[in-house]
C-alpha cells in the first residue's frame, strides 16, 4: 500500500481560510472534512505559516517573517504598550507588507483609537511609499512598519526625494532583523531621523525580546531600550506530530499551543527597561556627551577672526562673534568642535553646472559638516536650501558698497561755506543798499535829525556796514524814521551773523569732501566695476526687480579676497560689496597717515539680511539649536560677544608687534577704542579747533595787510605827484 503523503493544491485564499479554522479550534482532520483538503495539506500550510509566518509556496515567496505564532501575541502585546505608553496622542500610519499580513499585531495596531493612515500589504512596498501623507503640520507623527522584507524601507531612506520621509515622526518597526535596522539607520535619511525604534527577536532560543532605537552622532549605531521575555518554554527543533506537547508546537492535540498562544504573555512584568530618560523615544541631542561637532569656518571679519599664532593657554585658532555663539551652544548641549574650513577661495560655496556646490553649502549637504559660521545669510537663493538649513537669526547685516574716499576741499573754503552762494549774493546787495537806503531816508528828517544831518552817502555807507559787522555806533539818530530803521536792522544783523558764525564752527571741524556716488543710480551710471567675495551678491542684484540694479550685476566681478583689487580701490577705480559690519572693519585697517579712513561706505544699502547658523538639511540637531539661539538673541548676548570679539582682535594685533604688562594692555584699550570709533562713524563730541581749522581767517587778515600796503604806496605817489 502506497503510504507516501499526498498534497493538494491550493490558493492563498483557501491557505488562510485553514488558519483561521484552526485558530478557532478544529482539528487538521476536520478542517480537511469541512474544505475538501487533504489533511496532510492542512496540516502543512499550517505549520509553515506558524513557523515561517508564510503562507506562500517555496517558489513564489522570497521575504519571511522570522516571528512565529507562538510568540506573535506577546509581540502584539509588546507593540500595544508601547503605542498605548508613547504615541496615544500622535497620528498614526500603520503599514505591513504580505509576510505579516494576517499576524495578530496587524489585528492590533489597526483597532488602535488614534487619527490614522491604512495602507494594505502590497500597495506601499510596490508604490515606494508613495501613497503616505507626509506632512502632517505641528502634530506627533508615528510610523508603524511591519515588514519581513527591508528592501523597499531601505530604497525609500537611500533613493526616495528628501519630502517622502518625515524626519521628525517616530518609527515602530517591527519584523526586520538588528542589522536590518543597523542598515537602516546608516541610510542618508536614517542618519538625520530623530527616532528610529526596531523591535526584534534575539536569535537564541531564550524568546527574548528587544526594543532598539538610533543612536544620533555616536560612534553606536543602536541602542537596547527594553528587554523582554515570554512565559513560552522553548521550542523543539522537531516539527512532526510526535512532539511533546508541553512544547508548544502544532500536534494532533493542539489545544495546549492554543491556550500558550491566546493569553499566556504578560508584558509588564517581563519589560527591564535600560533607559534613564523612561522613554522609548528619548531625547537624542539636548546632552550630546562630548561628541564631536564639525564647524565650518573661515576667515571673515570681524564674525569670525582666524590666529595665525596661537599664545600661551590658547586651544582655537578661531575667535569671532559666530564662533563665540557656537562655543556657547556646545557648552549647553556637551558637544567637542572640531574645525573645518572650505577649499581656498570657495568660502560659502556656489553652484556648479552639474547641480552640486561647493564651499560650506557642499560641506553642509554632502555630510562632512554639522554646523556652518561666517557671516551666513538667511536666504533659498540658488536653490542652497536642498543642500543646508538655518537655525533660528541670531542676527542680521546689510550689503553695502564701499568706495575710495573723495578727498577733502580746501579748508580754507570754510569761511564761504555757511552759506550758499544765493544767500551770499543777497547779504552783499543788502549791505551795498543799506548805505543810498540810509541816505535817502534821512533828507526828508533834516528838521528833526541833528547828528546825521548833512552827512553823506559814504558816509551812511560806512553806518551800515559798521552795524553789519556788529559794531557800536558812537552816533545816534534822532529822527523817529531813523531810529525805527536803525532797530530793524540791528535785529536783522544780529540773526543774520549768530547763524553764520554758530554753522561755521561746524564747518571749521568738520572735513567736507565734494559730492560723491552715494545711491544705487549713481554707481550705475559711474560704470565703476564692483567685486565681492563670491557671486552671492551678482545673484541677488540680478535678481532684483529695478532696472538699474540689475545693471549692476553686469557690473559684478567674484573674488577670493579683496586683495585682488586692492589696487584698484586705492586708485577709486573700483566698488566692493560686502555686510556692513565687514566693511566698517575694513575701513578700520586701512587708514592714512594721519589716521583718516580711506574709504567710505555709500549712503544707499540694501535691505538687512537675517544672519543664522547653516545645518545639514534636516539636521536633528535643529529644533534644540533654534530655541538655544533665540534664547542667547534675547539675552543681549550677541552685542556683548561683538565687543568682546573687538578686544581680543586688538589683543591679538598687540602680541604680533610686541609688548608686554601694562604697555601692552595700555595699547589694547587705545586700539579697541579706536576701532569701535572708526566703526560707528563716530569720535569724540568736541573738538578743539586747530590752525587748519580756522586757515580762512588768516588767508583774510593777510589780504587785509597786502591791501593796506597797496593802498599806502597808491596814497604815496599821489602825495608825491600833487606836492
Amino acid at each position: 500500500m502506497d503510504r507516501r503523503r499526498h498534497f493538494s493544491k491550493t490558493i492563498l485564499a483557501e491557505r488562510e481560510r485553514f488558519v483561521r479554522m484552526w485558530m478557532c479550534g478544529l482539528s487538521f482532520r476536520t478542517i480537511a472534512q469541512l474544505t475538501g483538503a487533504t489533511a496532510t495539506t492542512v496540516s502543512r500550510w499550517v505549520r509553515r505559516w506558524y513557523y515561517e509566518g508564510s503562507l506562500y509556496s517555496k517558489k513564489n515567496f522570497t521575504p519571511q517573517s522570522h516571528f512565529t505564532q507562538a510568540n506573535d501575541a506577546a509581540l502584539a502585546t509588546l507593540v500595544k504598550s508601547v503605542v498605548t505608553h508613547e504615541l496615544s496622542d500622535c497620528l498614526l500610519v500603520v503599514m505591513w507588507d504580505a509576510a505579516m499580513k494576517g499576524s495578530s499585531v496587524v489585528a492590533i495596531v489597526t483597532t488602535f483609537p488614534n487619527v490614522k493612515q491604512v495602507i494594505e500589504a502590497g500597495g506601499w512596498a510596490d508604490s515606494g511609499l508613495e501613497g503616505v501623507v507626509w506632512n502632517w503640520g505641528g502634530l506627533c507623527r508615528a510610523y508603524i512598519l511591519l515588514l519581513a522584507d527591508p528592501t523597499p524601507l531601505l530604497h525609500q531612506a537611500s533613493k526616495a526625494p528628501h519630502d517622502h520621509w518625515d524626519y521628525r515622526g517616530r518609527w515602530v518597526i517591527v519584523g526586520l532583523k538588528r542589522d536590518h535596522l543597523e542598515a537602516l539607520s546608516l541610510t542618508t535619511k536614517g542618519r538625520k531621523t530623530d527616532h528610529l525604534v526596531g523591535i526584534v527577536k534575539t536569535e537564541d532560543d531564550s524568546g527574548r525580546y528587544e526594543v532598539l532605537h538610533n543612536l544620533l552622532y555616536n560612534d553606536r549605531i543602536l541602542e537596547r531600550v527594553l528587554s523582554y521575555r515570554s512565559h513560552s518554554v522553548l521550542y523543539s527543533s522537531k516539527i512532526y506530530p510526535d512532539i511533546h506537547i508541553t512544547d508548544g508546537s502544532p500536534s494532533k492535540n493542539n489545544n495546549s499551543l492554543r491556550h500558550k498562544v491566546m493569553g499566556q504573555y504578560i508584558l509588564p512584568h517581563n519589560i527591564t527597561s535600560v533607559n534613564q530618560q523612561g522613554t522609548v523615544f528619548p531625547e537624542k541631542t539636548r546632552d550630546l556627551k562630548g561628541t564631536i561637532i564639525s564647524l565650518v569656518v573661515f576667515n571673515i571679519p570681524p564674525n569670525v577672526m582666524l590666529r595665525n599664532k596661537l599664545a600661551e593657554g590658547q586651544a582655537d585658532r578661531y575667535f569671532g562673534l559666530d564662533v563665540q555663539v557656537v562655543r556657547a551652544l556646545a557648552g549647553l548641549f556637551n558637544f567637542t568642535l572640531q574645525y573645518i574650513e572650505p577649499p581656498p577661495g570657495e568660502r560659502w560655496g556656489h553652484q556648479l553646472d552639474n547641480g552640486s556646490w561647493n564651499g560650506m553649502v557642499g560641506l553642509l549637504g554632502r555630510g562632512e559638516g554639522d554646523i556652518g559660521v561666517g557671516v551666513l545669510y538667511v536666504t533659498s537663493l540658488g536653490g542652497r536650501q536642498e543642500f543646508q538649513e538655518y537655525s533660528a537669526p541670531y542676527d542680521n547685516e546689510e550689503p553695502c558698497f564701499l568706495i575710495r574716499r573723495e578727498n577733502e576741499l580746501p579748508r580754507w573754503q570754510s569761511l564761504a561755506l555757511p552759506f550758499t552762494l544765493s544767500t551770499w549774493f543777497t547779504v552783499i546787495l543788502g549791505m551795498i543798499l543799506g548805505g543810498p537806503v540810509f541816505y535817502c531816508l534821512s533828507k526828508p528828517s533834516l528838521p528833526s535829525e541833528k547828528n546825521l544831518c548833512g552827512r553823506s552817502v559814504m558816509y551812511t555807507t560806512m553806518y551800515t556796514l559798521g552795524i553789519h559787522f556788529r559794531s557800536a555806533q558812537h552816533i545816534v539818530p534822532t529822527s523817529t524814521t531813523l531810529q525805527v530803521l536803525v532797530v530793524f536792522m540791528w535785529v536783522y544783523v544780529i540773526v543774520l551773523t549768530v547763524g553764520y558764525s554758530s554753522n561755521l564752527t561746524a564747518f571749521l571741524t568738520v572735513a567736507r569732501s565734494p559730492p560723491g556716488v552715494n545711491t544705487f543710480l549713481q554707481l550705475y551710471q559711474s560704470s565703476f566695476p564692483i567685486f565681492g567675495l563670491g557671486p552671492f551678491f551678482g545673484n541677488v542684484m540680478a535678481a532684483s526687480t529695478i532696472s538699474h540694479i540689475r545693471g549692476l550685476s553686469q557690473q559684478f566681478s567674484s573674488v577670493s579676497s579683496f586683495g585682488e583689487v586692492d589696487r584698484e580701490m586705492t586708485k577709486g577705480q573700483s566698488v566692493v560689496i560686502q555686510g556692513r559690519k565687514f566693511l566698517q572693519f575694513y575701513i578700520a585697517q586701512n587708514t592714512d597717515l594721519q589716521g583718516a579712513p580711506k574709504y567710505r561706505i555709500i549712503e544707499e544699502c540694501f535691505m538687512p539680511f537675517s544672519v543664522a547658523l547653516g545645518l545639514q538639511s534636516h539636521s536633528p540637531l535643529k529644533p534644540n539649536m533654534d530655541w538655544a539661539v533665540t534664547w542667547v538673541l534675547e539675552s543681549g548676548l550677541v552685542n556683548h560677544w561683538f565687543l568682546e570679539s573687538i578686544r581680543q582682535y586688538k589683543m591679538y594685533q598687540a602680541e604680533i608687534k610686541g609688548g608686554s604688562g601694562s604697555q601692552r594692555s595700555t595699547k589694547n584699550e587705545e586700539g579697541s577704542e579706536s576701532v569701535m570709533e572708526a566703526m560707528d562713524g563716530a569720535g569724540e563730541n568736541f573738538v578743539s579747533l586747530t590752525v587748519e581749522h580756522v586757515q580762512s581767517v588768516f588767508y583774510i587778515l593777510c589780504m587785509g595787510y597786502v591791501t593796506s600796503l597797496l593802498v599806502l604806496l597808491a596814497e604815496t605817489c599821489v602825495y608825491t605827484r600833487d606836492t
